[in-house]
């Protein structure tokens, strides 16, 4: 059961801070539901809202991603080469150290897709 409310809040506002609340509560559906979600987004800690916090770490998952990637991308150029070179004879590496090359890059590819879920569940 949804409690009473029984409180009222008056503000002062420009007539554009005025338009644009009204124009925002329009969508959520009032003032109030407007007002309300705004203040439980807000992060008393450091002042910011959800949405920035969420934009920010955004940012930084895209670094990451970028990274990871040309990560992945410089392991396989080295195996590429490194399968070449034995083909050629030129080269003489154990298989093991190939293997390991190998599962490198597949963790890699493994912590990318991860990382892709974890971006869509904090979407959501």
């Amino acid at each position: 059961m949804a409690k009473e409310k029984t409180r009222d809040l008056h503000i002062r506002l420009t007539e554009s801070e005025y338009e644009e609340i009204k124009s925002k509560a329009e969508i959520v559906g009032s003032t109030t539901k407007l007002v309300v979600k705004a203040v439980q987004e807000y992060n008393q800690v450091d002042g910011r809202s959800s949405i920035e916090i969420l934009n920010e770490w955004a940012a930084y998952y895209r670094e990451c991603k970028v990274s990871i990637d040309r990560v992945g991308n410089n392991l396989n150029q080295i195996a590429y080469v490194i399968n070449l070179m034995k083909l050629n004879g030129s080269l003489n590496l154990s298989d093991n150290m190939l293997s390991e090359i190998q599962t490198f890059n597949a963790m890699l590819r493994d912590l990318s897709r991860m990382q892709e879920k974890l971006i869509k569940k904090i979407v959501k």
